[in-house]
């Protein structure tokens, strides 16, 4: 047995590999073809027995397809290839190969609300998502142009297993407790980095009224002479 084909997973979406089966043997043997080291659903094998005469031999297409998205996690995998004589069960021929499964990225943030006003601060939800098939771990932060605020994380740096997501809360306070006649407006930005993929970084938008002291409404004093 020998394999005449390969082909790289992380530039495809499967990986076809030609294998030739021979039976060395001096009779006609009944041969079965196993896949171990990935899960049954990424292999399809053209056929999974076939008969040859002595020192015949037939070609076997093997297949690997993992599904996309997080249910195939990126690395390498130590696959087998088992060719069992039936005849003979003792007889068996291993074929080893390696599979590389590369990392797909698929992160993405939103901020939500993405507006909110009142007197001492805000609070705002990150919503963290990772779709792709490798774990992450995201670190957080915060700025506004007028550097006229304070950003709380409930995390600032939150682990993000492949195929999940993550809820962030976010407190913004002014520096300044008090704000001006008529509130004041600040415009701020989150970042979102993924260590490991540092190129998806995502930068999402708020903004935070601080609401001003309400003007007090002045009646006028009527002084009376009652006689």
């Amino acid at each position: 047995m020998g394999e005449t084909n390969s082909c790289d997973i992380a530039k495809t979406d499967c990986c076809q590999i030609a294998i030739t089966i021979q039976n060395m043997a001096e009779i006609v043997d009944r041969l079965v073809i196993a896949v171990e080291g990935v899960e049954p659903g990424w292999v399809v094998l053209s056929r999974s027995e076939l008969s040859l005469f002595p020192q015949d031999q037939a070609p076997v297409r093997l297949t690997l397809a993992p599904p996309a998205g997080s249910e195939s996690r990126a690395g390498t995998y130590e696959l087998s290839v088992h060719v069992t004589s039936q005849e003979s069960p003792a007889e068996r021929t291993t074929l080893p190969l390696t599979l590389e499964v590369a990392a797909l990225s698929a992160f993405e943030a939103a901020l939500r609300p993405q507006m909110q006003s009142g007197l001492k601060e805000g609070i705002f939800t990150l919503h963290l998502s990772n779709g792709g098939n490798s774990d992450l771990a995201v670190s957080l932060s915060a700025s506004d142009p007028e550097d006229g605020c304070t950003y709380g994380f409930s995390t600032v740096r939150t682990p993000l297993p492949a195929g999940q997501e993550r809820l962030v809360q976010i407190t913004v306070r002014p520096k300044v407790p008090r704000a001006p006649q008529g509130g004041k407006t600040y415009s701020f930005t989150v970042v979102a980095r993924p260590e490991e993929l540092p190129q998806q970084v995502k930068q999402v938008k708020g903004q935070w009224q601080q609401i001003g002291p309400r003007r007090r409404r002045r009646w006028p004093l009527v002084a009376g002479l009652l006689a």
